[in-house]
């Protein structure tokens, strides 16, 4: 049962807040910020507890979402309905930030008042929703722009199209019938010096916003040459995936055979699919060589060179390196190879890590950064050892 829910500023002020038991009493929002200020605002654990409460929080776009409890509750489940409200929210709101929450106070009151009664969480689906909504997302002078534009030129979708909140059932706002999915994918993986990859491992999830204005069966056809399940990675070329899983609305009987899916999307934002790959199958994106050269008794260079794997035709932009260097050292110097006007690279004392910025980077290309730096005497001091045996008790067989 949750006592507390709160939307806070990076500042600590009480954006949005709904005490539905009144039995905490401390100040939950100030016993929270005073835990970040102490890991200096660094990652600090979702869960803790304090004098009894409970506290669950998540960051997200600048903002904390909290949740506290006298109970004693999963912080997975806390953490997951955390999740499944800022979800919401963007899917009436578009998207989420500070302007957005103030802005949208009444609208975002409505929605908790919805998801959680008397403490216990309720229905988190955006359909279901819809129904109890009254009131109207109200945009920033940016956003609205952006909005009329997007409704004027249907046949040009922008990168923020899909951030565009769902029209409110009892509004007069057309809909139009539009659906959007996006492919996200984080990449972890490990090289040796030579570039050869030793080890690597992706995470991916499609993401589907739905503006479909009615109620419609959506059937999704896969790649023919997608296998999921280690024991297909030996059949030849394609796209491996270790495992998957699917929306928990989705009909994927037809996925072996045929490679299709079928749904009914529900409005808003829901995640159709998750998957995992691992291995050789990853089409690494950048690949990258290091090495290190013992310039002097007490100077160091480091080599980085990047290379980019995917065509010409696609650009990266923004791209950042980052990489530690020793704590150890006086100086740190750092000399580009390709063009300084789309690149620049510094150190950063704070973190004690190189920074590598490029506004742009093409595909096919390969980038060079050294970096040297000297090392600081090393104090050795005179070593002493001492070994120290002591007898204990001695037993000897006669016979």
């Amino acid at each position: 049962m949750i006592s507390q829910f709160f939307i806070l500023s990076p500042r600590g002020n009480r954006l949005i807040a709904r005490d539905f038991l009144h039995e905490i009493k401390e100040n939950s929002t100030e016993i929270l910020f005073n835990k970040l200020e102490e890991e200096n605002f660094r990652e600090f654990l979702p869960a803790f507890h304090q004098n009894g409460t409970n506290f669950i929080f998540i960051p997200d776009s600048d903002l904390y979402f909290l949740a506290t409890s006298k109970s004693n509750i999963s912080s997975s489940f806390i953490i997951d309905f955390l999740n499944r409200i800022i979800t919401s929210i963007k899917d009436f709101c578009g998207r989420i930030d500070e302007d957005i929450v103030i802005n949208n106070g009444p609208l975002i009151y409505e929605l908790i008042d919805e998801i959680i009664d008397y403490g216990f969480p309720q229905n988190t689906e955006t359909e279901s929703l819809r129904k109890y909504i009254w009131n109207t997302v109200v945009l920033t002078s940016n956003e609205d722009k952006k909005h009329q534009k997007t409704k004027r030129t249907q046949s040009i979708v922008s990168r923020k199209a899909s951030k565009k909140p769902i029209p409110n059932i009892y509004s007069s706002e057309k809909e139009y019938n539009e659906i959007f999915f996006d492919i996200l994918e984080d990449i972890s993986v490990s090289f040796s010096n030579d570039g050869t990859l030793i080890a690597g491992q992706l995470n991916g999830r499609v993401r589907v916003k739905n503006f479909l204005s009615k109620i419609t069966l959506l059937t999704i056809q896969m790649n023919d040459d997608l296998h999921i399940g280690e024991f297909k990675n030996q059949l030849g070329p394609g796209i491996h995936i270790s495992d998957a899983l699917f929306y928990s609305k989705c009909d994927s009987s037809e996925f072996e055979s045929e490679g299709i899916l079928k749904l009914v999307p529900p409005k808003g934002e829901f995640e159709l699919m998750k998957y995992r790959m691992s291995g050789n199958s990853i089409d690494i994106p950048y690949r990258i060589f290091t090495s290190m050269e013992e310039i002097d008794k007490n100077q160091l260079e480091i080599t980085v060179k990047i290379n980019s794997e995917y065509p010409e035709s696609i650009v990266a932009i923004p791209a950042q390196v980052c990489f530690k260097i020793p704590e150890y050292v006086l100086s740190v110097n750092c000399f580009l190879s390709g063009n300084d006007h789309y690149q620049k690279a510094k150190f950063d004392k704070q973190t004690n890590q190189v920074i590598w910025d490029f506004q742009r980077f093409n595909g096919g290309r390969h980038e060079t950064l050294r970096t040297a730096f000297d090392e600081s005497k090393v104090f050795n001091p005179t070593r002493w050892i001492r070994k120290v045996t002591k007898s204990k008790s001695y037993i000897a067989w006669l016979q």
